[in-house]
């Protein structure tokens, strides 16, 4: 999510399918508890996370470790703002 706690804003998310404004997170809640959903994921692709952690605790620790490394590799740092450009 494009915020400015980790240093993005609203224009970083424009035209990247992977990151998201607050705005639309914001409307993603708020259709998820007009719809009386119990669990709400504001982005489709954390769902698919949401359920490996679930599932198979150890894969999923490996992918985010997987995932550090590459960004480490790719930008020399493991910075937050940066993983979206991974995915």
């Amino acid at each position: 999510m494009a915020t400015p706690i980790i240093g993005l804003g609203d224009s970083d998310a424009e035209g990247v399918e992977t990151l998201m404004t607050a705005d639309q997170a914001a409307d993603a809640i708020l259709e998820g508890i007009a719809a009386e959903r119990f669990l709400i994921l504001t982005h489709p692709e954390v769902q698919e996370y949401a359920a490996l952690r679930g599932t198979d605790r150890q894969k999923w620790l490996d992918g985010m470790r997987r995932l550090r490394a590459a960004a480490l590799r790719e930008f020399g740092s493991a910075r937050p703002e940066d993983f979206y450009k991974l995915v």
